[in-house]
């Protein structure tokens, strides 16, 4: 479904056409809200909002812009034709690069790269894809990795047991920036 708002600005009436989420990732998550239990998706799910999120940021930064807060909370789900899409939600920390990098560190420290917590963060659209991993991670088992050296590759596998997507949650959550996907 679509909404419809009227504004005014600078006197000219202009009109914004939205598409209404039906959802976000995290309500799928945690499904009884925070004082539930959070629960893994269903492979298939895992699979498809993945891609559609890999699409959407694919399309960000092939424009130069790098997201900054790629979560749970701002994956929004749509419904078409009785299956749900996701796409990208809450720009507001986006950033256009303006050289490879952007030094303002954003977003939810639970999803961060790792170089977005050095002295002199340059965060980079591979930043965007460590935290993609992140929540890879959170939707295939249904918690994220923890912080710090729990996200070292032995800790990562032993999470990931024999999920189908562990190897593209250590590609993705490299820790060297260089060599992530």
């Amino acid at each position: 479904s679509y909404g419809y708002t009227s504004l005014t600005t600078t006197g000219q009436p202009c009109s914004l056409l939205m598409e209404q989420a039906t959802t976000t990732l995290m309500s799928l998550l945690w499904p009884q809200g925070e004082n539930g239990k959070e629960q893994a998706l269903a492979v298939k799910d895992v699979y498809w909002y993945g891609l559609d999120i890999l699409n959407g940021l694919k399309y960000l930064h092939n424009q130069h812009v790098i997201h900054r807060d790629i979560k749970p909370d701002n994956i929004l789900m749509f419904e078409h034709g009785g299956t749900l899409i996701a796409k990208l939600g809450d720009l507001g920390l986006g950033k256009q690069l303006e050289k490879s990098y952007a030094r303002i560190i954003g977003g939810a420290v639970r999803y961060m790269a790792p170089e977005g917590f050095l002295n002199n963060p340059q965060l980079r659209p591979v930043s965007d894809v460590y935290s993609f991993g992140v929540m890879l991670v959170e939707m295939a088992v249904g918690n994220p990795p923890e912080m710090g050296k729990q996200r070292k590759k032995k800790n990562i596998q032993e999470l990931m047991k024999s999920s189908i997507f562990c190897d593209v949650a250590l590609g993705t959550m490299e820790e060297d920036w260089n060599e992530r996907w």
